[in-house]
């Protein structure tokens, strides 16, 4: 997630930082059948960078297991955080399935998408 509103900051914009990964809340869509599995990554994000790839299977955030979150908004609220703190991913690698632990640092980057006609 890039931005939320909140009435509290001066512009009615939080900042949420980004990490580049695009997860589905509906699970039939990822690789695994999971909702943990990332879809997608954002070219150029600082997940790109690091080498995440479709279908990796996200293992802990920051130390916390994914095994136990029960849905996608729970895994979307972990990966969260201020734009410039770094965050820890723990990843079955989709490619030989061995597990890797990357610390990435989340950007601050909109972009835009576009939507067929």
């Amino acid at each position: 997630m890039i931005c939320s509103t909140d009435a509290a900051s001066p512009n009615g914009i939080e900042e949420r930082g980004f990490v580049g990964v695009v997860i589905s809340n509906a699970p039939k869509q990822a690789p695994t059948g999971d909702f943990r599995s990332i879809l997608s990554v954002i070219p150029e994000s600082a997940a790109a960078e690091a080498g995440i790839r479709p279908g990796d299977y996200i293992l802990s955030v920051d130390g916390q297991s994914t095994a136990g979150m029960k849905s996608y908004a729970e895994l979307l609220h972990a990966l969260q955080g201020a734009p410039g703190t770094r965050i820890r991913l723990e990843l079955k690698r989709i490619e030989g399935g061995r597990i890797e632990t990357l610390t990435i640092t989340r950007g601050k980057q909109l972009f835009s998408v576009d939507f067929p006609k």
